[in-house]
């Protein structure tokens, strides 16, 4: 490693710091420094002088006398003792006080029960009638007036009687004195929140009396479904049991048209279903006769990619060797099997192929030969040629 070359200092050009030194030439810097400051400040007030002279003249500083000042603080402190008064003095106040407030609210809701319909003492009678017209007068003006109300909805707060409906003993016998086929669309997702709340029979009785025959006569009068009867069907998947059994299953059990299977895919797509609840339906929708609508219904739930308990999985595959036969009566007018067919055969073998056994892939091998479409086909046996034939 290279030395590095020292230099030489000159001793007389060295400079000793010490304490004295130090103060010495500090006092100087101040003693300067003051000097001119001085001299400066001299000529200023020799300037200023006639100035403040002439100002006094004219000008006095007004001082508040002492003794107002702590007469000042004394009222204040009397105004500060008579509002904040210590806790145990004001228990008596706040007790009364508390006491007018509820036989206020008592009163506001005696005054308004004739609007927000809070009879209900009287509505669970209703178990014992049939018709509306054998109840007593009040009750019956009372839901008369409910059902116009509801016809007419359109926004805001439901009639207190609605919320409490699904609580009651005669809940059955009321709702359907309230012809709830006749209600406006907008109040089918706030009371589809009322008894999904509620859950189990209630919910379960709602949803496949009301609120699925509701969307059906919408989509077949509109060729269409209303936004609002679409969030009435999101807000009852909050009950995931009874929207497969009150809204899914008859849907699909039903004659369901292309429109109908459009928007059942499009709210399964949306659903947050859990496994199990998702393996049941659509193992219950294999079991109904083919059609296009059931068939993209099944093309959603396959898309999804639900983790499938094995039972459900080997029906499936079934219900696909089962169209190895003449279907002529499910052709379209290319000759061969609609669209959607095809594509749940290919997004099942791209997510399920490890399920498959030799025996069912030799079957579905056949099965390709049978049914055939120009683009699909190929890609369904190139993912049959992945599984092992032994």
């Amino acid at each position: 490693m290279p030395k590095t070359k020292k230099r030489s200092v000159d001793s007389s050009n060295v400079r000793i710091y010490s304490p004295v030194n130090d103060y010495y030439v500090g006092s100087l810097f101040s003693l300067v420094v003051s000097k001119s400051l001085t001299d400066d400040a001299a000529i200023i007030e020799s300037e200023s002088d006639n100035e403040e002279s002439e100002m006094e003249e004219g000008f006095q500083l007004d001082l508040p006398d002492f003794d107002s000042c702590v007469g000042d603080v004394l009222e204040d402190d009397e105004d500060w003792k008579k509002f904040f008064k210590s806790t145990s003095e004001n228990k008596e106040l706040v007790t009364e006080l508390k006491k007018n407030l509820t036989e206020s609210k008592l009163k506001i809701s005696e005054d308004m029960s004739q609007y927000t319909g809070s009879i209900i003492g009287d509505l669970d009678e209703v178990r014992g009638f049939e018709s509306l017209n054998e109840l007593p007068e009040e009750l019956r003006d009372h839901l008369n007036l409910l059902i116009d109300v509801l016809r007419s909805y359109r926004s805001g707060p439901l009639p207190k009687t609605i919320k409490m409906l699904p609580h009651l003993e005669g809940w059955d016998s009321l709702l359907e004195m309230l012809k709830p086929l006749e209600w406006s669309v907008h109040v089918y997702p706030r009371i589809v929140k009322v008894f999904a709340s509620k859950g189990h029979e209630p919910a379960n009785h709602f949803f496949e009396s009301y609120l699925l025959p509701k969307v059906k006569q919408d989509i077949e009068e509109n060729k269409r479904l209303c936004v609002h009867l679409y969030e009435a069907l999101i807000a009852s998947m909050f009950r995931p049991e009874e929207f497969v059994s009150g809204v899914y299953l008859p849907w699909v059990q039903s004659e369901i048209s292309k429109t109908e299977g459009v928007i059942l895919s499009n709210l399964i797509k949306r659903a947050t279903l859990k496994s199990r609840f998702a393996a049941v339906a659509l193992a219950l929708t294999l079991e109904e006769d083919f059609s296009i609508p059931r068939s993209m219904v099944i093309e959603t739930f396959l898309t999804k990619k639900y983790h499938l308990p094995e039972a459900a999985v080997q029906r499936i595959i079934d219900y696909f060797i089962s169209f190895d036969k003449d279907c002529t009566v499910y052709f379209t007018d290319e000759k061969r099997m609609p669209l959607t067919w095809f594509k749940s055969l290919l997004v099942f073998l791209e997510f399920y192929r490890h399920c498959v056994n030799p025996s069912q892939r030799e079957k579905l091998l056949k099965l390709c030969r049978r049914h055939e479409h120009p683009q699909i086909t190929s890609e369904i046996r190139s993912l049959l040629g992945t599984i092992s034939p032994n």
